[in-house]
């Protein structure tokens, strides 16, 4: 990741929407380029799966299939009509999301984020990918707020 480049989260719920859609259109505004990522993580497949993915250290190809058509998806929207739209990657790796974020963001110019405030109670209970990486980011972290009412 070069320091030009924005590292976005992108799991594909709205929130993360949000975020991608905000990191594009900065990315071009600054002549920066976005790096869309998709961390999956064991845990989110089926039980047969998770078994594929401890063994063989990888989602099984249908699960894989579905992640990068997510994130192909979400790439394309956020992109949408936009003349200039800066070069935009997409990766999906596999991990845990705050891990694999503040990695990949090492020497980015920023880390975006799509947050849904939930409450501290909350976040200390779940845990919170915005959490993790704010603390451990090299980078600056950026969060799109996103109205929980919509997410």
């Amino acid at each position: 990741m070069s320091s030009t480049e924005i590292v976005v989260g992108a799991d594909g719920s709205p929130a993360s929407q949000v975020a991608l859609r905000w990191a594009v259109a900065h990315a071009a505004r600054n002549q920066a380029s976005v790096t869309a990522v998709e961390v999956g993580h064991h845990a989110q497949f089926a039980p047969g799966a998770q078994t594929a993915v401890q063994l063989y250290g990888m989602a099984p190809p249908l699960e894989r299939v579905t992640h990068r058509t997510r994130l192909h998806d979400a790439v394309v929207a956020a992109r949408g009509a936009m003349r200039d739209a800066p070069p935009i990657t997409e990766l999906h790796v596999d991990g845990q999301p705050g891990v694999e974020l503040t990695r990949l963001a090492g020497t980015a110019s920023m880390l975006v984020l799509g947050h849904v405030p939930r409450g501290r109670l909350a976040e200390l209970i779940l845990g919170s990918t915005a959490t993790e990486c704010l603390r451990h980011a090299r980078c600056p972290v950026v969060l799109v707020p996103v109205d929980s009412r919509t997410s």
